[in-house]
């Protein structure tokens, strides 16, 4: 992750616009909670490897 999105100075902010997205689409489809939560869970691990 870290290599592929070097340079492209993502912001904390962008990050978070990104992940709130994810967030409604998983609401809209009706994934169960459970299973949503621990997505965005491992998404939100990856922070640190995207944001710049």
């Amino acid at each position: 992750m870290k290599d592929t999105h070097n340079g492209m100075r993502i912001s904390n902010a962008e990050f978070d616009i990104v992940a709130g997205h994810l967030a409604t689409t998983l609401k809209k489809f009706k994934v169960p909670k459970q299973e949503g939560k621990e997505l965005l869970a491992s998404i939100g691990s990856l922070k640190k490897d995207i944001v710049e």
